[in-house]
């Protein structure tokens, strides 16, 4: 029976190790291969300042985590933005990107794209507060939320800061005072981000990690298989935009654990019963 209970204990703990590795995310990157309208180049201004190389985006249980590789750090003039997503709220399986108008020779050239950025991962300061409309992102960390529930109305772009040459950008949301709670939605608790500076170097550009991690429980961002993401600085010099294709909480088929640890305990009590009956067991009369 003692090695009856050790087997079944061994099998149970790999199968809660088969269900954790099934539920993680390997981390998927974003390369900036992605333009904007408004300007014909990829960065516009110094690429030493402004320069996005690539973002890592991985989803462990409900916990998305989103690594931006940039030259960029935030400063008195130029701020961070908001990290915007988008996932089918309804199909999993959908493609919410779409990147047209994606050069500044399309009809709509002064427009963000066509995709429907449901959410974003706004960003505070340290004492949680956006008390006016661009305080506090000057800080290479804070505390930020998941929220939806905002329009086109709700939007700050690249224009209203600066005379950017990407007109009309979305770069983050209204504060707070500006024009009222630029949300209908709070998803998550706060969460801390953080800049990491001189990560590498790449053909003599500096490269920073801006890091962002939150719970995404009960929102469509924990379930979808594609889930597109856009972040940029304030005045939009650069802007990265893609889409990641991401397979299910249960990429490979696992037994349920359940119903085969009942099926286990079962055949090891019918085996204690035998040997039981075996060892009380009277000679049969001659």
């Amino acid at each position: 029976m003692k090695n009856i209970t050790k087997w079944i204990t061994a099998l149970s703990l790999t199968f809660s190790s088969v269900i954790a590795v099934a539920a993680d995310i390997p981390a998927t990157s974003i390369m900036d291969n992605y333009v904007g309208a408004g300007y014909g180049n990829d960065v516009y201004g110094s690429q030493s300042q402004f320069d996005i190389d690539q973002m890592v985006v991985s989803r462990t249980g409900t916990t998305m985590s989103v690594g931006i590789y940039t030259a960029f750090s935030a400063n008195h003039n130029y701020l961070m933005g908001d990290l915007f997503m988008s996932a089918d709220p309804t199909d999993p399986d959908a493609n919410p990107w779409n990147p047209a108008p994606n050069d500044r020779y399309s009809d709509s050239h002064t427009s963000n794209t066509g995709t429907d950025w449901n959410y974003a991962y706004t960003i505070y300061d340290y004492k949680k507060n956006r008390n006016q409309h661009w305080s506090h992102r000057d800080n290479t960390d804070g505390y930020g939320r998941l929220v939806s529930g905002f329009d086109q109305s709700d939007l700050t772009t690249s224009s209203e800061n600066h005379n950017s040459a990407r007109h009309d950008q979305t770069v983050s949301l209204n504060s707070a005072t500006r024009s009222g709670n630029a949300y209908d939605n709070i998803h998550s608790n706060w969460s801390y981000w953080n800049t990491t500076e001189n990560v590498y170097s790449m053909n003599g550009i500096s490269y920073n990690l801006i890091s962002f991690e939150f719970d995404v429980a009960g929102t469509a961002l924990a379930t979808a298989n594609q889930i597109a993401f856009r972040w940029a600085m304030s005045c939009a010099n650069d802007i990265i935009e893609g889409l990641v294709s991401i397979s299910g909480d249960t990429p490979v088929d696992v037994p349920e654990p359940e119903t085969l640890l009942l099926l286990l305990l079962g055949l090891a009590g019918i085996a204690a019963r035998r040997k039981a009956s075996a060892g009380t067991a009277q000679p049969l009369a001659r």
